[in-house]
């Protein structure tokens, strides 16, 4: 998470749900169940990744989808897996290499 929860908490309050666009692992899941956040709607378009979590014993008012976030509906786009499982995009990488150069 590029800006902490805490601070969001801090400066905003804490928020009566979140939409979480790139799920991974629900590794922020933990944080968002502690600060009393338990309506979660996680997002995860690689299909490998969504399967594996959809294990997860969810609450009920939790749910995870197995979408892309993009600014046009109902095109079909390249989708970019990364070797890391956690920089998959729309996107093809460019920059990223040069910050992460084992990533591929």
């Amino acid at each position: 998470m590029l800006i902490p929860l805490s601070q969001i908490i801090r400066d905003h309050g804490v928020p009566p749900g979140v939409i979480h666009l790139g799920a991974h692992q629900l590794e922020e899941r933990p944080a968002y169940l502690a600060a009393g956040i338990s309506c979660l709607l996680w997002v995860e378009a690689d299909p490998d990744t969504y399967a594996a979590i959809q294990k997860t014993d969810l609450l009920p008012r939790e749910k995870i989808l197995n979408f892309a976030a993009a600014d046009v509906d109902d095109v079909e786009r390249e989708f970019y897996v990364a070797s890391n499982g956690q920089s998959s995009s729309l996107f093809p990488m460019q920059l990223h290499h040069q910050y992460h150069p084992k990533v591929s």
